[in-house]
Order: structure tokens, then C-alpha cells, then sequence
């Protein structure tokens, strides 16, 4: 039988190997070749597409500009929006 701080130490090392393998998991690259486009949504206008890949577009419905967590952000009301 194990004792209560063997099963503690355990516990714990079996859970960071855990979360190392999680943060592994979500990193990605990005494959330039394959990627149909890259939205920013930083107007509550337009939608540029940052992979010059031409796909831009414009945004339909009622939505707000605010301060997102990396510059500007999109606010979706609860009802139908169509970009």
C-alpha cells in the first residue's frame, strides 16, 4: 500500500505530464499553401483577408466594435449575423 504523500507526488506528476500534453497538442503552424484565408475582424464593415488570398468580404447585421484581447473585436448579439 502506498503511503498518502507517494499517492500525492504521483498524483501530481501524472497530472503535469498530462498537461504537457495538452499544451503540445495546441500549438499549430500554419500552411500557407492550403489556408483559404485569415480574418482579423477588426471593422464592423469589412472583413479583410490577411492571407492575400482575395477572399474579403462585408459584414451584414448588428455588431459592435470593442477592444478585444489582441487590438479590436467583433461583439455578436444573440441574433443572426452574416458576414
Amino acid at each position: 500500500m502506498l503511503s498518502v504523500k507517494t499517492r500525492y507526488i504521483l498524483i501530481c506528476f501524472v497530472l503535469a505530464l498530462a498537461l504537457l500534453e495538452l499544451s503540445l497538442q495546441c500549438q499549430a503552424k500554419i500552411d500557407a499553401k492550403s489556408i483559404v484565408g485569415i480574418w482579423l475582424m477588426e471593422s464592423d464593415k469589412e472583413v479583410v483577408d490577411m492571407s492575400k488570398n482575395g477572399n474579403n468580404g462585408e459584414v451584414k447585421g448588428n455588431l459592435k466594435l470593442v477592444d478585444g484581447k489582441f487590438g479590436k473585436a467583433l461583439l455578436y448579439p444573440s441574433q443572426k449575423v452574416v458576414l
